[in-house]
């Protein structure tokens, strides 16, 4: 084996026969003597070794050696001593090239020196006569490589020692000049951090002030130099100071997060939170105060914006709650009053009566449908629609509503991409804007309506500070009327919060339009100025949004006749309102259906076991006490009695678990409060079809 001490490469190439072929070696070993990395080096001496004649292919595997080249280098890899799994699987290292050859294809040559063995030659050999007469030449040009990659190696150690001298050199110099800077460091430190700093004497007077701390005030360091720091707080905090200095606690600069307020030079405020510390010489002698203060003036609105948010989610879930009860207590007076107004066509005194009574409860109903429009908890109908067609269909209804002196301009576009929203909803929201700027506007003015794709980024959302990144549709309405106040809008999301006088508004417009638009994926700003005008944005999602689910329809999908009496079928209702249970029992009665009362599910379920054979359909309330609900009713029912039709009805908003268990049951329902026409309708046309069952 060829050490340091071997003949040189040009002699051993010269003894060998085919000059030729040894000579364009021989160019290789200058190459190779100068490239630095294994994998180039491997893929080198391979391409130049393949030439020699016997050999078809050739692969130079160093240590960790993975394959990559062909069949045969899969086969030659896994089986050669420098991959470490071959290595692992052998109790002691080959010491010859011919020990392994393991088939006669295949030969490997080590590539090592007297210290180490750096890997292999691994050849693929088609005339072994050929591959035999350069098979000296290539074991010593394999030890010449392995002494390549030794001097490599050592060359590599030599330079990590001289790198480590080098920085043991000047770790020293570096030491002494990071010492001459600390000084300039820490000023530029000051100037240039986030936050204000100054330092004051025992008199407070300005020594030094930081660059932030003059941008965020807006003077220069000449205007504010030798002044006492208190002359730039508001009057508020000056009375907060004086007593503090009765604690002694700023005087002496000890104080952390004493919330402040800065005045700027244009007479902004600005919300901080200030720290401060004292500096004494090395005889403990008070030299300077150096405090360090922190704007917080956009958390505090940010802060302030969640708490609204908050307080908004709150109202919604008790409305939510409210609506249930509310659409009980509606359906039991529309039932009775519908019961008596049939009772009494011969009295036009009480037929007006109870009409203006039912309209009333119609009324009441559509009220609590905006109060669940504003908790996000309304029923969508969703569908792919063009908002240019609509915001165009809604403006033409506009000019005939709004009246003469109101002149409507829009700037919309037919080509707006389509989104998914419910095209009756949004009309509905776009009149209610339009009325309330027709209100801000007595006199007459202009009102705006435009419509473009927008996309927003993240630097746009944090400006708003609401919504998502993504694609959009912006819908505006602008009105040049009064405005509204900055204490107003805070609060013109709250149901029933107003700034019209009173019996002009419900206070539910805004609050209903909120609702909608956040229950559709997308969110809404208000920009006002008092005696300007009120700038009111939507921004609905036009790409890849959560897309609110369709729910089967509460009307039928065919025209039934105004009067939908039974024949005598049997209906099993299931309802734990009392006063309901009897109301609709009547109704049903009324409507010549016979009616089982069941209050709870368990007994609605012995019910159904002890009579199943003579009940048409059952008609249950979803959301029930005893653990047992009218979806788990439905579905024991369908299970056991499939003949058994089934409806249900709530008051509450299908949403959450609620509407999942509905979407999956898919039965039909009925929404209270219902009239007896709705009530006809729907039982009918459950009892003729198969819906869901």
């Amino acid at each position: 084996m060829l050490d340091k001490q071997s003949p040189s490469p040009q002699r051993i190439l010269l003894a060998a026969p085919h000059s030729r072929v040894l000579a364009e070696l021989q160019a290789t070993l200058l190459v190779v003597s100068v490239l630095t990395n294994a994998q180039q080096i491997a893929e080198f001496v391979a391409e130049a070794l393949v030439n020699v004649p016997g050999i078809s292919a050739c692969r130079v595997c160093f240590e960790g050696c993975s394959s990559s080249a062909g069949e045969f280098l899969q086969e030659c890899c896994n089986s050669c001593p420098a991959n470490p799994q071959a290595q692992s699987s052998s109790n002691k290292a080959p010491s010859h090239a011919c020990d392994y050859a393991q088939s006669s294809s295949i030969r490997y040559i080590p590539l090592a020196t007297t210290g180490h063995n750096y890997g292999y030659f691994v050849f693929k050999i088609n005339d072994k006569n050929a591959y035999q007469i350069y098979e000296p030449f290539l074991i010593n040009y394999g030890n010449f490589i392995a002494i390549s990659m030794e001097n490599r190696q050592q060359k590599i150690q030599l330079e990590n020692v001289n790198n480590h001298l080098q920085e043991q050199l000047i770790a020293k110099d570096i030491t002494q000049k990071a010492l001459r800077r600390s000084e300039s460091k820490y000023k530029m430190l000051s100037n240039n951090a986030p936050v204000m700093i100054h330092s004051v004497d025992e008199n407070d007077v300005l020594l030094s002030v930081s660059d932030f701390w003059l941008e965020s005030l807006g003077y220069t360091r000449k205007e504010v130099l030798g002044r006492r720091w208190q002359e730039f707080i508001s009057l508020k905090s000056r009375l907060l100071i004086t007593q503090e200095s009765k604690t002694n606690s700023i005087n002496t600069a000890l104080c952390k997060d004493v919330s402040l307020q800065f005045v700027k030079r244009n007479g902004g405020i600005i919300d901080v939170l200030f720290s401060a510390t004292s500096q004494c010489d090395y005889s403990e002698i008070f030299t300077r105060s150096v405090a360090v203060i922190t704007d917080i003036t956009d958390r505090l609105l940010a802060e302030e914006k969640l708490r609204q948010s908050q307080k908004i989610e709150s109202i919604g879930q008790l409305t939510g709650g409210v609506a249930h009860d509310f659409n009980n207590i509606l359906a039991v007076l529309m039932g009775n009053l519908e019961a008596v107004l049939q009772r009494s066509k011969d009295n036009e005194w009480i037929q007006d009566k109870l009409s203006r009574a039912l309209r009333a409860v119609e009324r009441g109903a559509n009220l609590t449908q905006q109060l669940l429009s504003f908790s996000r908890k309304q029923s969508l109908h969703p569908k792919m629609s063009s908002p240019g067609e609509l915001l165009l269909e809604t403006s033409q209804l506009l000019i005939r509503t709004l009246g003469e002196n109101i002149s409507i301009n829009t700037d919309l576009s037919c080509e707006l991409p389509k989104i998914m929203i419910d095209p009756g909803l949004l009309e509905a929201a776009i009149i209610n804007l339009a009325t309330n700027a027709r209100d801000a506007m007595p006199r007459g003015g202009e009102l705006i309506i435009d419509a473009h794709e927008i996309v927003l980024s993240e630097n746009c959302i944090d400006k708003l500070q609401t919504g998502k990144p993504g694609y959009y549709v912006q819908i505006n309405v602008i009105d040049e009327g009064c405005g509204i106040s900055q204490d107003a809008l805070e609060h013109v999301y709250e149901p029933f919060f107003t700034t019209k006088d009173v019996g002009m508004g419900s206070g539910l417009g805004l609050s209903m339009v909120f609702g909608f638009v956040q229950q559709s994926g997308g969110f809404m700003t208000i920009a006002s100025q008092q005696d300007k005008g009120t700038k009111v944005s939507l921004f609905l999602p036009c790409d890849n949004s959560p897309q609110p689910q369709q729910i089967v329809s509460d009307k039928p999908s065919k025209d039934h006749s105004e009067d939908q009496l039974g024949n005598g079928e049997t209906i099993l209702l299931v309802e734990d309102d009392p006063a309901l249970l009897f109301t609709t029992a009547e109704l049903l009665k009324r409507l010549n259906y016979k009616v089982i009362k069941a209050s709870n599910g368990p007994i609605a379920l012995a019910i159904l076991e002890a009579e199943n054979s003579r009940i048409d359909l059952l008609f249950s309330d979803m959301v029930m006490p005893s653990g047992l609900s009218g979806v788990d009713i439905v579905k024991q029912t369908r299970s056991k009695y499939p003949h058994i039709k089934s409806l249900l009805t709530t008051g509450y908003p299908l949403s959450g678990p609620r509407k999942y268990s509905y979407d999956t049951l898919q039965s039909a329902l009925l929404t209270k409060p219902y009239s007896m026409e709705q009530l006809a309708e729907k039982i009918s046309f459950c009892l003729s079809a198969e819906l869901g069952s």
